[in-house]
């Protein structure tokens, strides 16, 4: 009787091993899940600019460019700059300053639209953006890397359709002065 238990054992336990083997080795038939190591996520330049031109100041952005897998974005650095390129643009000096009117304006601009894009885009390394106003040169250099350690979480996985993008982001760190200048002062510069 122990025999035949033994070897009722020995032959699940060999099956079992089998199964396993099976199971480990793909199908090929069987789609393979892709890993962040083994896909490398590309963004498209044509559909960055598309995108951020519909950022906050969009309007008066001088120039869109991927390089280095980062976003980098410009804006004008004066109104008349703005103007000199876009001559048949009706809005007025004072639209132009209006969008730039605070430090605190500009520090929203800097600090969640650049978060924005890196959420939009997983592709991008990180997102470098340059705001002149009034004499001072405004910039932000965000490495996606730095900052998701920084913040305590991935910015990529913050959605709109389950509002985690307004909770854990825009309310509690961009709208809050104190959290925005602090993610500010670590990433940007003031010149």
């Amino acid at each position: 009787m122990k025999k035949l238990f033994y070897i009722g054992a020995l032959s699940a336990l060999l099956l079992a091993a089998c199964g396993d083997e099976e199971d480990a080795a793909p199908k090929e038939d069987t789609p393979v899940q892709e890993t962040e190591e083994t896909t490398a996520l590309t963004v498209d330049e044509k559909e960055l600019q598309n995108y951020a031109s519909n950022i906050t100041g969009g309007t008066f952005l001088k120039s869109v460019a991927l390089t280095d897998n980062y976003s980098v974005i410009d804006f004008y650095s004066t109104y008349e700059e703005y103007k000199q390129d876009n001559q048949e643009s009706l809005i007025t000096e004072e639209d132009y300053k209006g969008y730039f009117d605070t430090s605190e304006s500009i520090e929203k601009i800097l600090v969640i639209e650049n978060v924005r894009l890196l959420r939009q885009f997983p592709g991008l390394a990180g997102a470098k953006m340059t705001l002149p106003f009034e004499g001072k040169t405004y910039s932000i250099n965000l490495d996606r890397k730095s900052l998701n350690d920084y913040l305590g979480f991935k910015v990529e996985d913050l959605k709109t359709e389950d509002d985690s993008w307004t909770t854990k982001f825009v309310n509690p760190i961009g709208y809050d002065e104190q959290k925005r200048k602090e993610l500010m002062e670590k990433f940007g510069t003031v010149n």
